[in-house]
């Protein structure tokens, strides 16, 4: 929720757990959090450097590339960005959007954003994981119907989009037949 702007203050965002319906507040970020207590009566918590630039990176906001620009004037961990990433339940629903924004910062601002390469096979993944989703929300598949639609390169892809979806319990295959699972 944007609360907007007023008059000679700058706008502020409230989000409760979730941003953007993708990315989670999870136990390592809260942990990694800094706490400051204002008054003895309020209690603010501030996330770190790695984890705006992910919340950041994943919503279409112009203002937002120019902040993820001043985090890169941070020694940023990307070690700890990519283990976030893999922390996040369903990471495979934003995880395009954020390889297509450090994209356009690489390119707006001659940067590069080393986490890039890592994520690129996961961006690729994510767009077929989508697809399937959004396919099984109307109907089944059969496999052979897959196997007689796609090459051998773009069947490898959905093989492991497949297996990532029953890893996760979202979908699950019954006599050749792809649906989803009636839980979800």
């Amino acid at each position: 929720m944007c609360l907007g702007e007023l008059d000679g203050y700058p706008p502020f965002d409230i989000f409760i757990n979730q941003v953007c319906k993708g990315l989670y507040l999870t136990e390592g970020m809260i942990n990694r959090s800094k706490r400051m207590e204002i008054d003895g009566n309020l209690l603010i918590s501030t996330i770190s450097p790695e984890d705006i630039f992910l919340f950041k990176g994943i919503t279409p906001r112009p203002g937002d590339l120019d902040d993820m620009f001043l985090l890169l004037q941070k020694d940023l961990d990307w070690n700890l960005i990519l283990d976030e990433i893999r922390a996040q339940p369903d990471h495979f629903k934003w995880i395009g959007d954020l390889y297509n924004r450090t994209g356009e910062l690489e390119e707006q601002y001659n940067v590069h954003i080393p986490i890039r390469e890592n994520i690129s096979e996961e961006s690729e993944l994510s767009v077929a994981i989508c697809s399937i989703l959004q396919i099984l929300d109307s109907r089944t598949i059969e496999m052979t119907d897959l196997d007689n639609m796609l090459d051998d390169q773009e069947m490898e892809l959905i093989d492991q989009s497949l297996n990532i979806l029953m890893e996760i319990n979202r979908i699950e295959i019954k006599d050749n037949i792809i649906s989803l699972k009636e839980d979800q």
